[in-house]
């Protein structure tokens, strides 16, 4: 949950111009925001599993948690789309109800995925007659994840535009 808000909360502090494509919407803005980085990230979760599997075998957690992923993501954000455009038609209570509850899905996906890509793969057993590997007191050994790609909605897509089409413009399509 802590990144969905995160997500959330940096879309929230852009401003918005009037007329524009969100209108001053920032909780579609932040929806937007939201779902393209889902795909970004939840990509390179399972990319990272797929690429690290062998070293990542003693946690099986991971592999379940991309597997379901794999299984699941395409409906997860195409279903998160098309409520999206359903609000945006008609941003009623129970069209931004809806989207809550897909957005929340996204979340819970990306908190699991950004759980695991903090896991460092298993580094390789050295030889018995190796001595100990002794690491400068300079060298972090904290994992490195790099950010996701966003992308900028509010340059894709003008009033009008269908955000699936921007999606596939922008190549994030499956």
């Amino acid at each position: 949950m802590v990144l969905g808000y995160c997500l959330l909360e940096s879309a929230c502090s852009t401003t918005l111009q009037q007329p524009g494509p969100y209108n001053g919407d920032q909780y579609l803005y932040a929806t937007d925001v939201t779902i393209t980085s889902a795909y970004s990230i939840l990509n390179a979760f399972v990319k990272y599993e797929y690429d690290n599997r062998a070293a990542l075998a003693g946690n099986p957690a991971i592999r379940q948690a991309a597997d379901d992923v794999r299984a699941h993501a395409k409906q997860w954000i195409s279903s998160a789309i098309a409520i999206r455009e359903a609000y945006a038609a008609n941003p009623t209570t129970a069209n931004k109800a809806s989207l809550d509850q897909a957005i929340t899905v996204l979340q819970a996906a990306l908190n699991e995925a950004v759980k695991y890509l903090t896991v460092p793969p298993a580094a390789p057993a050295a030889p018995a007659t190796a001595p100990p590997a002794k690491l400068p007191s300079s060298v972090s050994i904290e994992p490195f994840v790099q950010p996701a790609r966003t992308i900028p909605f509010a340059i894709l897509c003008k009033p009008g535009d269908n955000i699936a089409d921007a999606v596939a413009l922008a190549g994030l399509g499956y």
